[in-house]
């Protein structure tokens, strides 16, 4: 009885009128919710976008800014105190190297001639970078970019110049000037740091962005070379060995085997 009772009510429930609003109602709802789905998304899709074209924008105008080292006072020589040839092996597995045209990049070529250097001393770890085949020396001017030069000779200069570069240089003329290097020679200066494992690293001498000596020569794996405004202490596209050229031979062996 009790179930033919409930097969009456479900039908008489089943067969009874339902209202036209209430289906134009639901109908309603469902449409407004999906027109405010659809415009939260674009709005968020706009937003998402117009956030990334800012970061873009952002990162493409704001460049680290490079400071000039103008109130240390270091003792320097006119005339490098030593020097030494190198072939200068970096530490992603490729020799620095510096094309005819002045260009600087890595190489696998462990016998070319653009791959030996000259280190210069012209101060405690302050050192110059020539080229031996070339001759153009390795500087970092003062936009943070590496570049070449044919011409990084010490010349005399006035008290001014002295006062203006932050150098104080040991040497002194015969008619009593200061002899100073000049404002473009500066940027040729490299501060060489001894890191872990026989590793050395150069930093420009004059040029920092945060601290100073924090902007290095550096080699990618790619060869290509690494502006040193975009390097940190550390990475091993900085780090160099320093291998003798005139013993060459029994170091090669023990890197090389």
């Amino acid at each position: 009885m009790r179930s033919s009772y409930t097969i009456q009510i479900f039908i008489v429930l089943s067969l009874s009128p339902i209202p036209s609003w209430t289906f134009s109602r639901g109908f309603r709802r469902v449409r407004e919710n999906a027109t405010s789905t659809r415009n939260t998304e674009y709005v968020s899709s706009t937003s998402e976008l117009q956030s990334s074209q800012l970061r873009k924008q952002t990162s493409k105008s704001k460049r680290p800014k490079v400071h000039t080292r103008d109130s240390s006072w270091v003792n320097l020589t006119k005339l490098p105190t030593n020097s030494k040839r190198i072939r200068l092996f970096g530490r992603v597995g490729l020799f620095l190297h510096v094309n005819a045209n002045g260009t600087v990049s890595g190489s696998l070529n462990q016998n070319s001639q653009f791959v030996k250097f000259e280190i210069q001393s012209f101060g405690p770890s302050i050192v110059r970078v020539k080229n031996v085949e070339t001759g153009k020396f390795l500087a970092i001017n003062s936009k943070g970019i590496l570049q070449t030069r044919a011409n990084c000779k010490c010349s005399y200069g006035s008290r001014e110049v002295k006062e203006a570069t932050g150098v104080k240089l040991v040497n002194v003329g015969r008619r009593g000037e200061i002899n100073a290097v000049s404002d473009g020679s500066i940027d040729c200066l490299f501060y060489q740091n001894h890191e872990e494992n026989l590793f050395v690293s150069f930093a420009s001498f004059k040029y920092y962005m945060r601290e100073q000596y924090d902007m290095f020569l550096s080699i990618k794996r790619n060869g290509e070379v690494k502006q040193p405004t975009s390097t940190l202490p550390g990475q091993d596209s900085i780090q160099f060995i320093a291998l003798n050229v005139d013993n060459w031979g029994p170091a090669r062996r023990r890197i090389f085997g």
